[in-house]
């Protein structure tokens, strides 16, 4: 009697825990993930901007954005959002092209560990268009408005809502699953305690063991609550095909399971992390890749940065001259206007840092002579200034760290010697003096993460880490103040100084590198307005400004 007590309150015990350690498993997203499929014609840009809690007004720093290239097939954009806060709306920008054709849009997915929902019919319940564009039967045509483009996609209420039960955690397993687990163990204990006659020996374990490993996966197939599969490849997954015929459906059906079995996120997760984590090995070497010293580089094969560092996309004598042409024209038409122009580019990482790139990157590397030294040198022969500030950031590098490790951007302190750079290079154009960087109090803060560590798919990488400095100008009355005025496009930054040496307006054409110049840049002019996008005559006409400069990171300075 005393055993058969001893062997039910053991086996309620036994129930009791394993019902608890189940119970309380949660699949927890680690981010939102906007899919875009698309035919898109000619190169474009497509951004997503986000209103997280408490944020009332659409800004750059709230956004992500996916180039494209144009192609007939159908191409799908992915885009990722943090899922720290609410996101109460969000809105996509379908392109930045004027001369864009009509897009095909044949789906938005939104997804998360959780679950997914994807919206392929009727768009328009979902999100609302604004007047640059019109939408039917998913063939989404822009089009310029009292010579203004912005076409967008602004979700409703209905959108928000599924995000947010998309970043909720999820309970991995089903009651069912959880029950049956936990009467199996209980019951399991009491027969062992109760049954004098089984001889409990280490060749059982190996079976029983082996066994488990077997049956897992259908188990999770079967009970677990995750139905909405999400991949954490980021592409799509098989679906189960229909039996239309004896030949095709079984290799049809092995390629549903193998994307589909119980279990398989749980495996690549952990494949991916301990590649990261213990190896140091990218899981996605097409897009980012480890190098030495603690440097990530972006390495996507079919991003320009490509053939930017490895100088296997030359530019051709006509391409040159054609470039060439085309800015010697706006220099020439602003000129005539009493305009200065500037135009130069900002340097990848992969050119400052070349030693830190790993072995494979290094390997694709051939000859000497980049993009940027051609344009660099066919300008020169031209007489005209192609400013270039590599020579300042390389002789800077041995005092400091420029670049942020886990990112493609530079740190504060790149920013700080692009500036005094761009400075000495344009000095005889622009006559700009830069600050003493004795002029300002600098601060570090440690960061775990950029965008080379989420297109990892990972937050953060054991013993990785930036260590990012601040600049705050000590002589407060010669800051600047950052003003909104409507009529630009998306991404734009405003800044007016009264105390500025300079009581002229400059108008620059930039990228995401050029944000942190804004805060050296501003300093020196009455007002500055920073477009994000590539020159535009019809703003420069709105504007009237004294000074236009054109700049981009190195990788992207032949779409200027």
């Amino acid at each position: 009697m005393g055993k058969q007590l001893l062997a039910v309150i053991g086996g309620l015990l036994i129930f009791w825990f394993m019902f608890s350690i189940l119970s309380n498993k949660k699949l927890k997203p680690t981010g939102i993930t906007i899919d875009l499929e698309t035919i898109t014609l000619e190169n474009d840009i497509f951004y997503i901007y986000y209103l997280q809690e408490g944020v009332k007004k659409w800004s750059d720093e709230n956004s992500v954005h996916q180039r494209i290239q144009g192609s007939e097939a159908f191409q799908n954009l992915q885009f990722e959002l943090p899922i720290d806060k609410t996101i109460n709306r969000i809105r996509v920008d379908i392109g930045a092209n004027k001369n864009q054709k009509p897009i095909v849009l044949k789906s938005i997915t939104i997804s998360s560990e959780t679950g997914s929902i994807a919206i392929s019919n009727d768009l328009l319940n979902s999100f609302d268009l604004n007047a640059y564009a019109t939408l039917k039967d998913n063939l989404f045509s822009p089009k310029i408005v009292n010579g203004r483009y912005d076409p967008f996609l602004i979700s409703k209420p209905v959108i928000s809502e599924a995000i947010e039960n998309l970043r909720k955690p999820k309970q991995q397993f089903n009651s069912t699953l959880i029950y049956f687990i936990s009467i199996l163990f209980s019951l399991s204990f009491y027969v062992f305690l109760i049954n004098k006659k089984i001889e409990f020996q280490l060749n059982h374990v190996y079976i029983f063991l082996f066994v488990l490993i077997i049956v897992s996966p259908f188990l999770f197939q079967i009970f677990s609550n995750q139905n909405e599969k999400v991949s954490l490849e980021k592409r799509e997954l098989s679906k189960m095909p229909e039996f239309t015929s004896v030949e095709k459906f079984p290799q049809e059906f092995e390629n549903y399971f193998n994307d589909n079995f119980g279990l398989r996120n749980e495996m690549i997760d952990l494949f991916g992390r301990i590649k990261v984590n213990v190896f140091k090995s990218s899981p996605k070497p097409e897009r980012v890749q480890f190098g030495t010293n603690k440097f990530l580089f972006y390495n996507n094969i079919d991003d320009e940065v490509f053939g930017s560092y490895t100088n296997t996309a030359p530019i051709s004598p006509e391409n040159l001259n054609r470039m060439f042409t085309k800015f010697a024209s706006r220099r020439d038409l602003l000129n005539k206007e009493d305009i200065t122009y500037v135009v130069g580019f900002w340097p990848n990482k992969h050119t400052i840092y070349p030693e830190f790139l790993p072995a494979s990157m290094q390997l694709q590397i051939i000859g000497k002579i980049s993009q940027a030294d051609q344009i660099i040198d066919y300008f020169r022969n031209k007489d005209f200034d192609f400013f270039d500030v590599r020579k300042p950031l390389v002789a800077a590098k041995d005092n400091k760290n420029l670049y942020r490790t886990l990112d493609t951007h530079w740190n504060a302190n790149g920013a700080y010697e692009a500036y005094r750079g761009f400075c000495q290079v344009t000095h005889a154009t622009l006559g700009l003096t830069p600050f003493n960087i004795s002029d300002f109090q600098i601060k570090y803060n440690d960061s775990y993460e950029g965008d080379l560590t989420n297109q990892l798919g990972v937050k953060s990488i054991y013993g990785y880490k930036d260590n990012l400095p601040t600049y705050d100008l000590i002589d407060k009355t010669k800051l600047y103040k950052t003003v909104v005025r409507e009529g630009f496009p998306k991404g734009t930054i405003i800044t007016q100084n009264d105390h500025s040496p300079k009581k002229q307006k400059a108008l620059i054409f930039r990228d995401s590198f050029t944000t942190a110049l804004v805060q050296f840049i501003s300093l020196h002019y009455k007002e500055v307005i920073y477009i994000n996008g590539i020159y535009d005559q019809s703003i420069i006409d709105k504007v009237k400004p004294d000074v236009v400069i054109s700049c981009r990171v190195e990788r992207y300075m032949l779409s200027m």
